[in-house]
C-alpha cells in the first residue's frame, strides 16, 4: 500500500472515531435535553461524509484502482496530496465555523462555505486525477498508406 493510501487511510479512521464520539454526544443530547449539542450536527455530517467516507474512499482508490503504464505507476502524486490537504483543511475550518456564526443569517456561515469550496475542489483535483486511471486515453495507431 502506498504511503499517500496509508495517510488517507489513517485518517478516515481518526474522522471516523471523532464523528463517532460528536453522534454520542448529539445522541445525548436528544436524551438529556440539558446537554445542548445539535450545533455540532453539521460538524458531525461533515466528519463522517468527508472525513471518514471520502478520505477511506480516495486512500483505496488510490491504492487500488490500475496503474498507469507511462510514468509513475499511479500518477502524479502532487494532486492526490493537494486533495487530502483541502479535504482535511476544509473539515479543520468546517469545524471552527461551528463557533463563529453569522448574525446575519442564523445556519449561514461564510467559514462553513469556504470549508464546502475547499471539499469541492478537492474532490475535484482527485476525480481530475483517477479519472485517467479509470477510462485511460485512446490509443491512436498510425493507418498505413
Amino acid at each position: 500500500m502506498p504511503t499517500l493510501s496509508k495517510i488517507f487511510v489513517a485518517a478516515s479512521f481518526f474522522y471516523l472515531l471523532v464523528g463517532a464520539f460528536l453522534g454520542v454526544l448529539l445522541s445525548l443530547s436528544k436524551v438529556f435535553p440539558e446537554f445542548r449539542f445539535l450545533f455540532l450536527v453539521p460538524v458531525h455530517i461533515d466528519f463522517m461524509i468527508f472525513g471518514w467516507f471520502f478520505n477511506f474512499v480516495a486512500g483505496v482508490a488510490w491504492w487500488i484502482l490500475p496503474r498507469l503504464k507511462e510514468g509513475t505507476y499511479r500518477g502524479n502524486p502532487i494532486f492526490t496530496a493537494i486533495t487530502f490537504i483541502l479535504v482535511n483543511l476544509g473539515l479543520i475550518i468546517s469545524f471552527l465555523s461551528t463557533f463563529f456564526k453569522s448574525d446575519f443569517l442564523k445556519s449561514f456561515s461564510s467559514l462553513r462555505f469556504f470549508s464546502y469550496l475547499l471539499f469541492s475542489s478537492g474532490i475535484f483535483i482527485f476525480v481530475f486525477q483517477i479519472f485517467r486511471r479509470i477510462k485511460p486515453p485512446p490509443i491512436i495507431s498510425n493507418p498505413k498508406k
